[in-house]
C-alpha cells in the first residue's frame, strides 16, 4: 500500500483534500452543464475555464502542495468572473454555484497546501 495522505494524513488534511476534489468536480459540472444547455460545447467559453483547471489534475492527484498554491491563484480568476456574473442583471443559479464552489475551493486548496507541507515533512523524516 502506498503512503497517501488519505491513509496516513490527519483528518483535517483528508477532509480538505476531499472538499477540494468535490468543488473542482462541481466547477467542471457547472461549466459542462452550461455549455450543453447553451449549445456551445466546443467554444472558448467552455474550453478555457476547464483547461485552466485540468492542467492542475496531475499535481493534485500526486498530492503536491505547490500545485494547490498555484490552483489558488487560478481560482481567483474564476472567482472574479463569478462575482461579475452574479452581480449582473442576468445572473442565475449557475453563477451563484460557481461563486460558491470557487470560494470554497480557494479556501480548502490554501489550507490543504499547508497541511500537505506538514504531512510531507512528517513522512520524509
Amino acid at each position: 500500500m502506498t503512503n497517501s495522505p488519505f491513509t496516513t494524513g490527519s483528518t483535517k488534511l483528508r477532509v480538505g483534500l476531499l472538499i477540494s476534489y468535490l468543488c473542482l468536480f462541481g466547477l467542471f459540472t457547472i461549466y459542462t452543464t452550461n455549455a450543453l444547455l447553451n449549445g456551445k460545447l466546443l467554444s472558448v467559453v467552455f474550453i478555457m475555464p476547464c483547461l485552466t483547471l485540468v492542467i492542475f489534475l496531475p499535481g493534485l492527484w500526486q498530492h503536491r502542495h505547490r500545485t494547490y498554491n498555484w490552483l489558488c491563484f487560478v481560482i481567483l480568476l474564476h472567482f472574479t468572473v463569478a462575482v461579475t456574473n452574479v452581480m449582473s442583471p442576468s445572473g442565475d443559479l449557475s453563477d451563484i454555484l460557481q461563486l460558491t464552489f470557487s470560494s470554497i475551493l480557494f479556501v480548502t486548496a490554501m489550507m490543504s497546501s499547508r497541511w500537505l507541507q506538514y504531512w510531507h515533512l512528517e513522512n520524509n523524516n
